[in-house]
């Protein structure tokens, strides 16, 4: 048997020596003499270009393409294949070449550049039949999408497992409309991630991810319609689940009551039980007032709010401690306003002198505009004796009565105060006790 049937035993009578030397190591090999025909249509191998297809726009740079050749006497595997690319002046020019896959498969990176027309594939077959397959190209000056991307601001607070995290990204590409551009999102924990796909005239991409407790790459990528890609990726470290802040309010005691336009004040403590008192927001609100108050803690994680102001009536004040993930602290209570009762004082009257043993006259009216009357009280008080007790007003809310008094110079102070301990205006008067009759 010849060196060429042993390579080829199926077709031991081709004379398949110079044709191997031929594919194998090109022209210029010595015994490189084959005798290629061109007309054996039934002979010939025959090459299929499966991607791109005919007429594809495509990015200059490497140009990924794949074929199929087929023979009827030779196995695929046995079949040589030569990718070739021409170029504006239609002159070819060679860019792989090999023996098939099993399938017959063969591939190729092709680089090309702008005016690049054609590709081919030319297949032969051990006994040097050889066809081709043609296809038109147009090879455009394209450029990859550019990105940027940023993770949370890990200066404004941890992130948490049970809320998204934001991000953002800036994406520039000079030759195509944002819009025409996909965007994919990928964890190195969680996979593919639902992110935002969304980029404004401006070129930014932001929102916000939904990540589970670890450290993540998160990659984004960007493909424009000819399949160039630009991808870029950040660190992201999510912790456990957040938990919300403490609070309390320690002043004013539930059910507490001021007079009208008497300021309040409002403090207590708060704090984020993983980020201390950073970014920690108090606000005050009344279901009246609405908001009456915002600020952040102190230090010892204090807050107060001095000199607030609240409209006659029932309030249920809410403080609210708030971390920067939205998290709450919630605490009410119940506060009321009121008008004081007024006092209008007949006698004693101003600058009074009383003999020896003389009594002092009360007659003062009480008033309150929602209150009964009836359950008001005065009370009279002297810098030298102390307090009077004198009888609840009537009806009317006037008291009248009498008291005794020691002999000496007085100042009488006289207030009415209702069931809240909310005081009247004070009527001062100076008495003198104790002059010869």
């Amino acid at each position: 048997m010849s060196a060429a049937a042993s390579v080829k035993g199926m077709h031991a009578c081709r004379p398949l020596g110079p044709v191997l030397a031929c594919l194998v190591f090109g022209v210029g090999h010595g015994a490189c003499t084959p005798e290629i025909d061109l007309g054996e249509e039934g002979l010939a191998p025959t090459p299929v270009i499966l991607s791109p297809s005919d007429g594809t726009a495509v990015p200059k740079g490497m140009l990924a393409t794949q074929g199929r050749m087929s023979d009827p006497q030779d196995a695929p595997f046995h079949l040589f294949g030569v990718w070739s690319v021409r170029d504006a002046g239609g002159t070819w020019r060679d860019v792989c070449s090999g023996f098939g896959e099993e399938d017959g498969t063969t591939r190729c990176l092709a680089p090309v550049t702008p005016g690049d027309d054609g590709l081919r594939l030319r297949a032969t077959d051990l006994a040097g039949y050889r066809r081709d397959e043609v296809l038109r190209i147009d090879v455009i000056d394209a450029s990859p999408p550019a990105v940027s991307l940023e993770g949370p601001d890990v200066t404004a607070g941890p992130s948490y497992a049970d809320h998204p995290v934001s991000v953002r990204a800036l994406v520039s590409d000079d030759d195509d409309p944002f819009q025409a551009l996909t965007v994919t999102w990928v964890s190195s924990l969680d996979g593919p991630l639902d992110g935002p796909t969304h980029i404004d005239g401006l070129g930014l991409l932001e929102g916000v991810l939904a990540l589970s407790e670890g450290q993540h790459d998160v990659t984004l990528t960007v493909q424009d319609p000819f399949g160039l890609v630009a991808s870029d990726t950040v660190k992201i470290v999510v912790g456990p689940d957040n938990e919300p802040p403490l609070c309390r309010v320690d002043t004013p005691e539930p059910g507490e009551v001021q007079a009208t336009g008497v300021s309040w004040s409002i403090a207590g403590y708060g704090r984020d039980p993983e980020w201390g008192m950073t970014d920690v927001i108090v606000t005050l609100r009344s279901d009246v007032d609405g908001v009456l108050a915002e600020g952040a803690l102190h230090g010892n994680s204090v807050f107060a709010f001095d000199d607030v102001a609240l409209t006659r009536g029932e309030h249920t004040l809410r403080v609210t401690v708030e971390d920067h993930v939205g998290a709450r602290c919630e605490r009410t209570l119940p506060v009321r306003v009121d008008d004081p009762p007024t006092l209008s004082v007949q006698a004693p009257a101003i600058d009074l002198v009383l003999t020896s043993g003389e009594r002092l006259p009360i007659d003062v009216t009480v008033d309150h505009p929602t209150k009964d009357l009836t359950t008001l009280r005065v009370t009279a008080l002297s810098d030298l004796t102390g307090p009077w007790t004198l009888p609840a007003p009537d009806d009317q809310g006037r008291v009248v009565t009498t008291v005794p008094i020691q002999p000496g110079n007085h100042t009488v102070r006289l207030q009415a105060i209702d069931a809240d301990d909310l005081v009247s205006h004070e009527v001062v008067r100076e008495i003198a006790a104790g002059a010869a009759p």
